[in-house]
């Protein structure tokens, strides 16, 4: 067996054996068990709706038909409550898949079936299957490996970085911890064990780190609390060991968010040296630092471009919101929702910013020295 199949087997059965370890751990002192609400879900289908031309009408009955659980075929009477804002529920339809919840303790005659939502993660998962199929085809082996990284690491955020935050364990550890896996676990399965991966492992553990104390740095300066809206509210009645630090939180969701930009800045600029040596052996380090300088730049402006859409657009409806009904615009801009997405593309882009340099003098010493060895 060669060195890169057996870095790919080793590097499968440790990220296997981190998750396992690390789910253990993380869900150790874990207080929160299985809701009342999961076992009186079911999924069923929409046979007929009653009285859906009742413009007045505070609820609407239907039927509808089991498409799962213990009563899987059977069809019952359900009801769908209307609000004051009914334009824009979506009403239920004959062939409509919804979920239902069993109020139990109903009074007789009273309906114990009402609608909570349209399924809709059929068909999130038919376009990731389709992006999946996509990968493959286009990436063949590559892609296969970046579809078990991706697994991979939705199984570190979901089992491990999720239960720790609510066992009440230390969320700024977990947070790194989790971002080192992330990194080193996607360069070794998509790129193997080579000089172009180690350099960008250091060069991306140089910008999650730079990024880090800044945000320790910021949140000293300008006071966070961590309440940016009421589901942080929420977390802090969550019956857990220890309370949950929101300013933690904010933390770990910078560096999370700025993983992926740094890792794929890192990437270009190793990549991009280890080519340029490759074809031009004669380069020295000043030459590849130079070179490493020169793509990051131009990179930079896109790549800042990214995190900064990326956090605008998936806070757009809040930022409405709070323009629509904040008169004064200072009051705005120090709202904590609005300084905490601040913080978030501004960091994150420092992050990207400082892994720019950080690889390219990493590359240009670890390409050169390389050369040297195989003279």
């Amino acid at each position: 067996m060669d060195r890169r199949k057996l870095t790919y087997i080793l590097t499968i059965l440790l990220s296997v054996f981190f998750l396992f370890a690390g789910n253990k751990i993380a869900t150790n002192d874990y207080p929160f068990g299985r809701s009342e609400e999961a076992d009186s879900l079911f999924k069923a289908t929409v046979v007929s709706v009653h009285n859906a031309s009742d413009a007045n009408a505070d609820s609407l009955s239907f039927q509808a038909k089991f498409l799962n659980g213990p009563n899987k075929g059977q069809t019952i009477s359900a009801l769908q409550p209307l609000s004051a804002t009914a334009a824009s529920i979506r009403i239920v339809e004959p062939g409509d898949k919804i979920l239902l919840l069993h109020q139990s303790g109903s009074a007789p005659g009273e309906f114990g079936w009402h609608y909570i939502e349209h399924i809709r993660s059929n068909a999130v998962l038919y376009l990731a299957l389709a992006f999946a199929a996509a990968l493959l085809l286009f990436g063949r082996m590559k892609g296969l490996n970046i579809l078990l990284s991706l697994v991979f690491t939705l199984i570190a955020i979901f089992a491990i970085l999720l239960p720790a935050i609510l066992s009440g364990k230390n969320i700024y550890y977990w947070s790194l911890l989790i971002s080192l896996f992330i990194v080193v676990m996607t360069l070794l399965l998509t790129n193997g064990a080579n000089a172009k991966s180690f350099a960008t492992i250091l060069g991306c553990l140089g910008g999650i780190m730079v990024a880090g104390l800044l945000m320790l740095l910021m949140d000293k300066l300008i006071h966070l609390t961590g309440i940016i809206n009421e589901d942080s509210i929420y977390l802090l009645y969550l019956k857990t060991k220890n309370p949950i630090d929101l300013k933690a939180i904010v933390f770990a969701s910078v560096i999370i968010g700025a993983i992926g930009a740094i890792m794929d800045i890192a990437m270009d600029i190793s990549a991009s040296l280890h080519e340029i040596k490759s074809q031009l052996k004669q380069a020295d380090a000043k030459t590849l630092m130079h070179s490493g300088m020169t793509i990051g730049r131009d990179i930079l402006g896109t790549m800042a471009n990214t995190l900064v859409l990326a956090y605008i657009g998936s806070s757009l409806s809040v930022v409405l919101l709070l323009m629509a009904y904040n008169q004064s615009l200072i009051h705005l801009l120090n709202r904590e929702l609005v300084i905490v997405e601040m913080l978030q593309m501004l960091i994150g882009s420092f992050g990207i910013l400082s892994s720019i340099p950080l690889t390219s003098y990493i590359c240009s010493k670890l390409y050169t020295k390389t050369k040297k060895r195989t003279r």
